[in-house]
């Protein structure tokens, strides 16, 4: 798990770290441009370029380059910025390089002429306390270095990322400290930044992890989160799940969110059944007969072993399940409740005393939110439940902490695949999960499955019926 912070939280673990550990600011600035050098000294290249700012990130570039002459490497440095008004760290690396090699150096107009010849290209200017917009000349440098053919790579975030933006610039790398940077996970930026690695500078985790409370999962998270099975257990112990999804007009809603909460781990799942539906053979269908009141009654047996109910994929838009899902809310105060597609609707003074999901896409979340401006974190706050609001980098929340979903493709754009996920939710909450882990980690894990398949076949091939049976290899 890797935090996510602001620019203010940045600052006041960077003045933890110095203040209360006792790390001073010149061996974080060496940790930074040295976990940067290991990553990147096996590359192919012989030549590298650095822009260095007046600031620290344009200290971290400074020592980078350092280490990268020691390693053999043709460097040159382009300077922007007087050191007289370099900070303090900024300036003694200057100096440093400058008393091993001046001529390392180079002037705007040498680096115009040459910017074409480098293998690598580094982007240390501004930092993330950037304000403002690139000037004239840095601007044109920029559109030079889009069109050349070097690896580009940014530290900690691009400089001046709104201009980048405009000018069509494509990083290859990003390399940010501590945990992501908040603006990296803003999917205007994603076609910009390039592949995002998170360096610790060697800080241990359970101290950058009190520096914020936004994370984002990584692959290493699954192995703790999926629980080893105790060899002394039934089906009973891992929980029931009811399912009011589906309709006579998509029967495979259900079908696709029983089968993948039955192949992520949950015990039992009982779903709505009609007279052309088909399930997995391990999924128990129960007969409705558009009367949820008397189906209800009919079943009020196997309601009180379920400890999870799903309501709304395949429904359809005027199913009479809607009316009722605040009262049902209400009504069983012992289960848990996961909210998709259709079901999700503008609930008045409702409270979900955390025991409730939603999972809605953008257009789906204004109508929860009845049509006003307010924030996912807001909002959750607001109904006392967990969002899950679906979009290219997905954010979980139940006001307080906040998750974000980097994995993931352009294959799940699909249907069915958010069936899919509203199952693998609903299961990890029956398997005893509280909802904001087994939404966040079902997002993780459901992105990471059409990553899986990905690898092997292709973006335009994947259906959501893929997704489940890349499950076995996922968790």
């Amino acid at each position: 798990m890797l935090p996510v912070l602001n620019n203010s939280e940045a600052y006041l673990l960077d003045k933890v770290l110095q203040d209360t550990y006792g790390i001073p600011e010149s061996i974080l600035m060496e940790n930074a441009a040295n976990s940067i050098f290991q990553l990147i000294k096996n590359f192919d290249f012989e030549s590298v370029l650095l822009l260095c700012g007046t600031g620290n990130n344009g200290g971290d570039g400074l020592v980078l380059a350092r280490l990268l002459l020691s390693l053999g490497k043709k460097v040159k440095v382009l300077y922007f910025g007087d050191t007289s008004k370099s900070s303090y760290l900024n300036k003694l690396n200057y100096n440093v390089l400058s008393n091993i090699s001046s001529d390392s150096f180079i002037d705007y107009k040498s680096t115009i002429e040459g910017i074409y010849k480098y293998d690598v290209i580094i982007d240390s200017i501004y930092g993330i306390g950037f304000k403002g917009s690139l000037g004239k000349d840095t601007l044109a440098l920029f559109n030079l270095i889009k069109s050349s053919n070097s690896l580009k790579i940014a530290i900690d975030v691009p400089s001046g990322i709104n201009d980048l933006k405009d000018l069509g610039f494509r990083f290859d790398q990003t390399f940010t400290m501590f945990g992501f940077k908040d603006i990296l996970l803003n999917v205007d930026y994603k076609g910009l930044i390039g592949k995002v690695e998170v360096l610790n500078l060697n800080i241990p985790k359970e101290i950058l992890l009190k520096s914020s409370q936004k994370y984002v999962l990584e692959d290493s998270d699954i192995k703790n989160f999926i629980s080893k099975r105790n060899p002394n257990t039934s089906k009973f112990d891992y929980g029931s799940i009811l399912m009011l999804c589906g309709s006579e007009a998509m029967p495979g809603a259900a079908y696709l969110a029983s089968k993948s909460a039955i192949s992520s781990g949950a015990g039992l799942v009982y779903t709505l059944g009609f007279d052309n539906s088909h399930f997995a053979p391990e999924i128990i269908k129960l007969l409705y007969d558009n009367s949820l009141d008397e189906f209800l009654n009919k079943y009020q047996e196997i309601l009180k072993r379920v400890n999870v109910i799903l309501i709304g994929p395949g429904l359809g838009k005027d199913s009479e399940i809607f009316k009722q899902v605040p009262q049902l809310i209400e009504k069983y105060k012992d289960k848990y409740f996961v909210i998709d597609g259709d079901a999700i609707q503008y609930f008045e003074n409702f409270d979900g005393d955390k025991r409730t999901v939603f999972t809605p896409h953008q257009y789906e979340y204004k109508r929860l939110a009845n049509q006003e401006d307010i924030r996912i974190k807001d909002l959750a706050l607001k109904l006392n439940s967990i969002i899950l609001l679906k979009g290219n980098i997905t954010q979980i929340t139940d006001g307080t902490t906040t998750y974000f979903n980097t994995s993931g493709n352009a294959g799940m754009a699909t249907a069915g695949s958010g069936d899919v996920l509203a199952g693998i939710i609903s299961s990890f909450i029956a398997q005893g999960k509280t909802p904001l882990e087994a939404s966040a980690f079902g997002s993780f894990i459901h992105g990471r499955c059409a990553d899986s398949f990905v690898a092997k076949y292709s973006e335009t091939t994947l259906t959501a019926s893929s997704l489940i049976d890349e499950l076995k290899f996922v968790i």
